[in-house]
This record gives C-alpha cells, structure tokens and sequence, in this order.
C-alpha cells in the first residue's frame, strides 16, 4: 500500500524539527545509515553525525534559520516501502531538496537527503 500521506507527514517532522533547531528530532528521521549531502556539498554518512553536524549548526551559523517547503512535493514510489520525495525548499535559500524515504516499522524514515542550491542557468527557462 502506498502511504503518500505518512510520508508528507515524515517530510513536515522534519522542516519543524529544523525550525525548533533540534538535531536530536532531526536526526532521528533519518535510517541509522543515511547519507546526507549538504547545498555546499558536504556529505555525512549515519544518523549520529547528521545529529552531530546540525547540532553544531543549529547552535551557530543555521540559529534561527528556516526551512520551509514552498511547492507540494512530488512523491514516486519505487516500492510499497521506498519512495523518492522531490521538493523545492524556501525558507533562507531557493533549493531544490531530494530524499529517499523508507518505510521501518510503522513509520517513514529517510535513507537519504540533497539540498542543491538553485542556481539559474543562461540561456535556459526554469
């Protein structure tokens, strides 16, 4: 069964967490294993150093900042129990956010995350 709905409500845990500046929350809503890669290209691998990363973060350069979700996410599921999430996130910068859910258990969690800064490029419509 294909769980649209549960994973919309995975993505919306995730912007509050990073609203609240809680990287516990945050981390926790991702698979013990994730791999995570920042606008800047920064790469994490594991939920512990996402938590250790966004701590640090949310206690310095990213205090106060936002994340907001600006479009309605485009959901495929490539299985009943994975789905790739495509969104355009607002906030403090224009991007473009990729992750891959999974389902565990009776919940979603993310096994991956890319935020890629927008960036216009000459000549080409967005």
């Amino acid at each position: 069964m294909f769980e649209e709905a549960a994973v919309l409500e995975s993505l919306e845990r995730l912007v509050e967490a990073w609203n609240d500046g809680d990287a516990a929350a945050y981390a926790g809503l991702f698979v013990e294993d994730a791999d995570y890669i920042t606008w800047s290209g920064q790469n994490m691998t594991g939920r512990a150093a996402i938590e250790a990363v966004h701590r640090d973060l949310f206690a310095g350069p990213a205090r106060g900042s936002r994340l907001a979700i600006r479009d309605t996410p485009r959901i495929r599921f490539l299985t009943s129990d994975v789905a790739v999430v495509v969104t355009s996130g607002g906030g403090d910068r224009d991007s473009v956010i990729t992750l891959t859910a999974v389902r565990q258990g009776k919940g979603w969690r993310f096994g991956s995350f890319q935020k890629t800064l927008r960036t216009p490029v000459p000549g080409v419509a967005s």
